[in-house]
C-alpha cells in the first residue's frame, strides 16, 4: 500500500497537478479572464464612440443637405412667383385684395404639396404687412421691431434665410426681396415659413432617426411674449425642447455630456444613443440651438449582452479547463466584435455616400459639387495651373414639364445626367446644381478648352434622341478661376455667361 501510494504521489507530482501548480494555473486563468472582460469593455466603448461620431457626421450632412434643398426650392418658387407683372403691380400699389386674388390659389397648391408650409407673407418696403396668405384678414401692421429678418432683407435687398422663432412657433424662413425689374425699384419682401417639424419628420420617416430641437431659452423670448400656445416648448435643463414626445429620454440626460460626446440611456426597455447633431442657425448666422439625435441601439446592445454571456461562460470553462481554451475563445470573441464593427462601418459609409448623391439623376448633389469646387480652388491657389467650370441649363424645361408631364421631365434630367457623365474626363467632376441646372468642374482646363468641351457637350445633347420630346437642347456658361477669384464670383461669372447664352437664343456656349 505504501509503495502504491508513493507511486501515485509520484505520478501526481510528475504530471504537474499538485496544489501549487493548480493554484498558479487558476490564477493565470483568472488574470487572463479579467483582461478579456476589460478588453470587451474597451471594445464596447470604442464601438459606441465610433458609432456616435459616424452617426453625428452622417446626420449632420443629411440635415444640412435637407435645409439647403428646402431653401433652394422656395427660392426658385419665389423667383417664379415674382416674375408675374400683375403681381408686381399689385405689390407696388399696395393693393391687398388684388394680391390676395392672384396668390390665394397658388398658396393652396403649395400647402397641398408641402403640408409643413405655414407662412406665405408679402411685406412692404417699410416693413409693414401687405398680405398674410395664411391669415389674409390681418395686414397693415408694422413689423419693424418684431421681424429683424424682414427688416434686413428690405435694407440690403439680399435674400435672407434661417431658423426663426416667431409668435406661432419656430420655422425655417426664406425672405426674398421684391424688385420691379423695369424701374429697378425695391418694393418689399416675399417670405415663406416652413414648420420646424419638417426636418424632424424627414429624419424619422426617411432615415428612421428620432430627433428633437433644443433651443437656448433667451432665443425664444419673442414666442413667450406674444404666443398663447406655450406648450410647444418644454424645459429640459438649461434649454427648451420644441414639439417632441421624447421628454422622458431628454430629461434623464446630462446635457453637457451629450453636447460634448454622447450618452447611452435606457427608456421603456430600449437602449438609446443620444448625441448632438447639427447646430441650428438664425438668419444672422447665430447659433440658437441644436438638433439632438436619438438612435435605437437595441440591435447593438443585444449583441453585446449575448457576447458578455458568452465571455462569462468561456471564463467558467477556462477556470475548470485550460488556458488554451480561454485563449481560443477570446480570439473568437474579438473576431466577432471586429466583424460586427466592420459591418456597421461599411453600412455607415454606404449611407454617407448616398447623402452626396442626387436621388433623381444619381449624379453628385449640390453639396458634394460645392465641396469639390472649394477644394479645387484651394489647390489652384496653392499650385497654379488652370481651373474652369461649365454651368448648363436645359432649355425650355418648363415647357417640357407642362407639355409632357413631370415624369417625362424627370426622365429628361436622368438621360441628360448620363449623357454628360459619359462624355467628360474621369478627372472632371459633374453634379446637379439645382432644378434643371448642372455644373461641371474641370481641373487643369483653361477657359478656351473648357469652352471647346462645352461645345462638344452641346452638340452631343442636341443630337441625342430623347424620344419624347425628340430633341432637347442646353445653354452653357463657362468661366475660369485665376486663383484669387472668390468661389461665389467664379460661379456667378458662369451664371452670367449662361444667362447671356439664354438671352442670345439658347442652345449655345458663352464664356466669361
Amino acid at each position: 500500500m505504501i509503495t502504491k501510494n508513493k507511486k501515485a504521489g509520484w505520478l501526481f507530482s510528475k504530471n504537474g497537478l499538485d496544489k501549487k501548480i493548480l493554484t498558479f494555473l487558476m490564477a493565470m486563468i483568472a488574470f487572463i479572464t479579467a483582461i478579456l472582460l476589460y478588453l470587451g469593455h474597451t471594445q464596447h466603448v470604442f464601438v459606441l464612440n465610433t458609432l456616435a461620431e459616424e452617426e453625428k457626421d452622417k446626420t449632420t450632412r443629411i440635415y444640412n443637405q435637407a435645409i439647403d434643398t428646402l431653401y433652394e426650392k422656395y427660392r426658385l418658387i419665389g423667383g417664379n412667383i415674382l416674375m408675374n407683372p400683375a403681381l408686381i403691380g399689385a405689390v407696388k400699389r399696395h393693393d391687398h385684395n388684388a394680391l390676395l386674388k392672384l396668390t390665394q390659389p397658388l398658396f393652396a397648391k403649395l400647402k397641398s404639396d408641402n403640408p409643413y408650409l405655414e407662412i406665405m407673407h408679402f411685406h412692404t418696403a417699410d416693413n409693414h404687412s401687405l398680405l398674410r396668405l395664411h391669415r389674409p384678414d390681418k395686414y397693415g401692421d408694422d413689423l419693424s421691431q418684431l421681424r429683424p429678418m424682414i427688416k434686413k432683407a428690405n435694407k440690403t435687398g439680399i435674400i435672407q434665410v434661417g431658423l426663426e422663432v416667431g409668435k406661432y412657433g419656430i420655422s425655417y424662413r426664406i425672405a426674398l426681396p421684391i424688385k420691379d425689374e423695369t424701374t429697378k425699384e425695391h418694393l418689399g419682401v416675399l417670405e415663406f415659413g416652413i414648420k420646424a417639424d419638417y426636418v424632424v419628420s424627414m429624419l424619422k420617416n426617411r432615415f428612421e432617426i428620432d430627433s428633437a430641437m433644443l433651443l437656448h431659452d433667451k432665443d425664444i423670448q419673442t414666442f413667450f411674449t406674444y404666443s398663447k400656445n406655450k406648450d410647444v416648448f418644454k424645459k429640459v435643463g438649461d434649454m427648451v425642447v420644441y414639439t417632441t414626445t421624447l421628454e422622458d429620454i431628454l430629461s434623464k440626460l446630462d446635457m453637457q455630456k451629450v453636447e460634448n460626446s454622447y450618452e447611452l440611456t435606457e427608456c421603456k426597455g430600449s437602449d438609446k444613443l443620444v448625441f448632438k447633431g447639427a447646430d441650428l442657425f438664425s438668419f444672422d448666422h447665430k447659433v440658437i440651438g441644436h438638433i439632438f439625435l436619438i438612435k435605437d441601439m437595441n440591435f447593438y446592445t443585444e449583441k453585446i449582452d449575448f457576447l458578455r454571456i458568452l465571455s462569462i461562460s468561456l471564463a467558467a470553462i477556462l477556470l475548470m479547463g485550460s488556458y488554451l481554451v480561454l485563449k481560443s475563445s477570446y480570439h473568437r470573441f474579438t473576431r466577432k466584435i471586429d466583424i460586427f464593427q466592420q459591418r456597421l462601418m461599411q453600412k455607415n459609409k454606404t449611407l454617407m455616400k448616398l447623402s452626396c448623391i442626387d436621388h433623381l439623376t444619381k449624379a453628385n448633389n449640390r453639396r458634394k459639387i460645392e465641396d469639390v469646387l472649394y477644394s479645387e480652388c484651394k489647390i489652384l491657389k496653392r499650385y497654379g495651373s488652370h481651373l474652369s467650370i461649365i454651368l448648363l441649363d436645359v432649355d425650355n424645361f418648363k415647357n417640357i414639364n407642362d407639355t409632357y408631364g413631370h415624369d417625362v421631365g424627370d426622365k429628361v434630367l436622368r438621360t441628360m445626367s448620363k449623357l454628360i457623365s459619359s462624355s467628360i474626363r474621369e478627372s472632371d467632376f459633374f453634379g446637379r446644381w439645382g432644378g434643371e441646372e448642372f455644373l461641371i468642374v474641370t481641373p487643369g482646363t483653361s477657359l478656351e478648352n473648357a469652352a471647346v468641351l462645352a461645345e462638344k457637350l452641346r452638340t452631343i445633347v442636341s443630337h441625342h434622341d430623347f424620344e419624347n420630346p425628340n430633341t432637347v437642347t442646353c445653354s452653357f456658361g463657362v468661366s475660369e478661376c485665376d486663383g484669387d477669384t472668390p468661389v461665389k464670383t467664379f460661379v456667378k461669372n458662369a451664371d452670367d455667361a449662361l444667362y447671356k447664352a439664354k438671352a442670345e437664343g439658347k442652345n449655345r456656349v458663352v464664356s466669361k
